[in-house]
């Protein structure tokens, strides 16, 4: 979706991005897949089915899970920024 389009500013593709991500947020992952396949090919992009983005995020998740884990209990945090 980073591609700009005909009389479209960055700001404005900013915009874009943040009510679709909001018009999003708790629906189920398979929906948001379908939704970002869609708006990939209505900006001109070629976009993957659906599944694929959902696996690639369960890929993603298995390799970094432990730094939400981290996240989640603010060790990660501690860790970078000791000092407070």
């Amino acid at each position: 979706m980073r591609q700009i389009q005909p009389g479209e500013s960055g700001s404005g593709l900013r915009l874009v991005v943040e009510a679709f991500i909001c018009g999003l947020t708790d629906k189920q992952t398979m929906y948001q897949m379908i939704a970002f396949t869609g708006k990939i090919s209505q900006r001109g992009g070629a976009a993957c089915d659906p599944l694929e983005y959902k696996i690639y995020l369960g890929r993603l998740h298995a390799r970094i899970g432990h730094r939400l884990e981290e996240l989640c209990r603010d060790e990660l945090l501690a860790a970078l920024f000791p000092n407070g």
